[in-house]
């Protein structure tokens, strides 16, 4: 991950993450908190909250597990793209390997979809590019 002193200025990036598992939720909390432009990092863990805390507004990542404590991603997924905010939605699931899973993800608006068990770092590699793509002044 780069050292906050030597990135580019980008701009800041809000990120909320749809997670369950408080191990997971954690792991990915440092991580995210970390980087040099992720601004504030919010979480949930229901589909009821996901979507609430989506609706307020203002951010421009967000990472969603499928499977939550209530509820599921792709609901919140299909808020998300009825809401037709910009940003990128990254599905992070241990789901990843069935393909009927990542169709109705990509139907449902996902951008990424990526396997919790073998690609956490492409989670942050498309943070960071989205990140970098913004301070190139791609507005999405």
């Amino acid at each position: 991950m780069p050292d906050r002193a030597t990135v580019p200025a980008f701009p800041p990036l809000r990120v909320l993450l749809i997670e369950d598992s408080a191990m997971i939720r954690e792991m990915l909390l440092e991580y995210l908190q970390a980087m040099p432009y992720v601004e504030r990092v919010d979480w949930a863990d229901t589909e009821h909250l996901g979507i609430s805390m989506f609706a307020a507004g203002g951010y421009q990542v967000a990472i969603i597990d499928l499977q939550l404590r209530q509820g599921n991603g792709v609901n919140v997924l299909r808020a998300m793209q009825r809401a037709r905010a910009p940003g990128i939605r990254i599905v992070y699931t241990n789901h990843a390997q069935v393909p009927a899973y990542r169709r109705q993800c990509a139907d449902a608006g996902a951008d990424y979809f990526f396997d919790k068990s073998l690609e956490m770092e492409e989670v942050f590699r498309v943070i960071e590019e989205y990140a970098g793509s913004r301070a190139a002044g791609d507005p999405s």
